[in-house]
């Protein structure tokens, strides 16, 4: 886990402190930002940091500042990614239906598809209250989009969550000839 401590500083002698549950965590000197790894397993817990500056004759040190409360929590499971009508030829210009599915107890996400290597979602879709998938319709397919699918899905609700992608899905292999 990286944390960053920021300071309105432009003394480069400045010495950034990081407090966990009140007792100090890490310190080492920096210009205007302090960034710590917090290795080991258990980091949870409420995080804070100050800095201080040398002044003539002595040092000055910052308030805290506000504290950070860190839990860890899991990544949500992958969802899987089926091709509707795996055995169906499809032609160019029909519409390709695709499912993306959530683990059981993961009902009334918000579910995302991807193309390529795109960061951004092609397609989003809201789950049902009580459902663990929805089915996104790529209308007018054609053969020049040979990237693979991908989906992840996100809890809305409470502490925003997301899931790992699913595996890569090719639909151009399933084209027939015309």
């Amino acid at each position: 886990m990286r944390m960053t401590c920021e300071g309105d500083v432009a003394e480069p002698e400045g010495l950034y402190f990081f407090y966990r549950e009140r007792q100090a965590a890490r310190s080492r000197v920096s210009s205007k930002s302090q960034t710590v790894d917090i290795g080991g397993e258990d980091r949870e817990g409420s995080y804070r940091c100050r800095y201080a500056l040398p002044t003539p004759g002595k040092w000055f040190q910052s308030p805290f500042s506000d504290s950070v409360q860190v839990k860890e929590i899991g990544d949500l499971p992958k969802p899987s990614l089926v091709l509707q009508g795996e055995d169906k030829v499809f032609r160019e210009g029909e519409s390709v239906f695709i499912t993306c599915e959530a683990p059981p107890d993961e009902q009334g996400h918000k579910f995302d598809l991807y193309r390529g290597l795109d960061r951004r979602p092609v397609l989003t879709q809201k789950a049902g209250a009580t459902s663990l998938s929805v089915t996104f319709d790529l209308q007018n397919v054609t053969r020049s989009g040979n990237d693979p699918y991908r989906c992840a899905y996100r809890r809305q609700e409470g502490e925003k969550r997301f899931s790992a992608q699913s595996d890569p899905l090719m639909i151009n292999s399933y084209f027939g000839c015309q």
